[in-house]
């Protein structure tokens, strides 16, 4: 009878071993990267300060913790994610309590959400063992169906272009009669002769390609009709809905929602998609509120200071900027609908730089404003109009609540152009 030889009994015996070492290893690291999703979520309260808010993160935390206490409300742990604030509790109804107390302490310019967060080591989160994320279906949420205004959106450039088609014709001494809208899709420019007609369409066809002009014959007057080109629609809808789309990126981060859905429907629909979101009047409200910005110009002559004291004189506003009193005049230079487009560049110092387009509207009185105010800072004030819950009679009503801050002062060192910069 002939044996195995014993070098190829023990290599069959280290093949086997080194095959169940890997197998062990192997169901070992799929155990721990599945911790995360065996392991229960707790409840949290998330805190994120204004983005122009001054105050350190150690301080809102020290602010919160004594909010907390004076409400007898102990959090478990808390922490600094990103630009939040994240709070731990030991069950929702303590959750819903601390926030609460810390909505009405804080205020509306604060953002306090409720949300859910998995309960994981340290050392898990190290490795880079995360639970799944769930969608909708398995998780819930809240599911939102956005439709923009194009209509609105086009008949809102339509006006604007009533100022800078009539300040044209008059910087090119060209004379009409009116210039007015036709319908929500349509301008008209009346001229009295036909000499007038044709040098205008020839020049604003020029100056503004973006739009169709239609000379036609009425009566014994002329009239030369101005609508939107296919094309300058299908941009105007498309560059609208981008920016939508990235300003709801902006705001859903606020709500420290993992991987939130936001996709574009046709040609003006958004869908959003928040999978796990429980505190679903936080979102509707983050998300429904309406912002804009407003161009004022700073008051030199007065001291903030001495003002706050006194009587605010009736045309000026007092706002703070980093940290300090400012004067801004009531009167509006430049409102945020004349804004057609905005991006962001570098100048030849690597300074960040923000390139506005105009064209909607108020673009005459701005250039007025900088040929006369050369030298003065000139503010950009961000305005928001957000829906608060108070209780009114006991009843609890959401109410339109407007917030004002100023975010930039820049000193005006040209007049307008169709394109005009801020440095930051």
């Amino acid at each position: 009878m002939r044996f195995p030889n014993c070098d190829v009994l023990k290599m069959v015996k280290k093949y086997l071993l080194w095959k169940n070492g890997l197998l062990i290893t192997i169901l070992l690291l799929g155990i721990v990267y599945a911790l995360p999703n065996i392991v229960s979520e707790q409840p949290i309260v998330q805190v994120s300060p204004p983005t122009d808010s001054q105050e350190s993160f150690s301080e809102l935390t020290e602010r919160v913790k004594q909010i907390l206490q004076q409400a007898k409300i102990d959090p478990i742990a808390s922490k600094v994610n990103y630009q939040s604030l994240l709070l731990r509790f030991r069950d929702t109804d303590t959750q819903l309590k601390a926030k609460d107390r810390l909505s009405v302490a804080l205020g509306d310019e604060y953002t306090v959400a409720v949300n859910f967060m998995s309960a994981l080591p340290s050392w898990l989160h190290n490795i880079g063992a995360v639970p799944m994320t769930l969608g909708l279906d398995l998780r819930g949420g809240v599911h939102f169906s956005l439709e923009l205004d194009v209509d609105g959106l086009l008949a809102q450039r339509l006006e604007g272009l009533v100022h800078n088609l009539s300040g044209y014709l008059r910087q090119e001494k060209i004379r009409y009669l009116t210039v007015g809208k036709q319908s929500s899709k349509r301008l008209s420019i009346i001229f009295q002769t036909s000499e007038q007609l044709s040098a205008a369409n020839r020049l604003l066809g020029r100056q503004f390609p973006h739009l169709k002009f239609s000379p036609q014959q009425m009566n014994h007057r002329y009239q030369l009709q101005v609508e939107w080109t296919h094309a300058a629609v299908k941009v105007i809808q498309q560059r609208a809905v981008e920016q939508t789309m990235e300003t709801l990126g902006k705001r859903i981060n606020a709500l420290g929602i993992a991987e939130p859905v936001i996709q574009r429907q046709g040609g003006n629909r958004i869908l959003v998609d928040l999978p796990g979101i429980k505190d679903i009047g936080r979102a509707q409200q983050i998300l429904g509120g309406t912002a804009t910005v407003e161009f004022h110009l700073v008051d030199t002559h007065h001291d903030p200071r001495t003002v706050q004291a006194a009587v605010i004189p009736p045309d000026l506003r007092l706002y703070t900027y980093q940290g300090r009193l400012v004067l801004l005049n009531k009167q509006v230079a430049l409102a945020g609908t004349s804004i057609t487009n905005a991006s962001l560049n570098f100048d030849e110092a690597g300074r960040v730089v923000v390139d506005i387009n105009l064209g909607g509207g108020g673009e005459s009185y701005f250039y007025r404003v900088t040929r006369e105010n050369i030298g003065r800072p000139l503010a950009t004030v961000y305005v928001e109009t957000k829906q608060i819950t108070r209780k009114v009679k006991g009843k609890l009503l959401k109410i339109p609540h407007q917030v004002e801050r100023t975010i930039n002062i820049a000193t005006i060192n040209s007049l307008y152009r169709p394109i005009f910069k801020f440095k930051g």
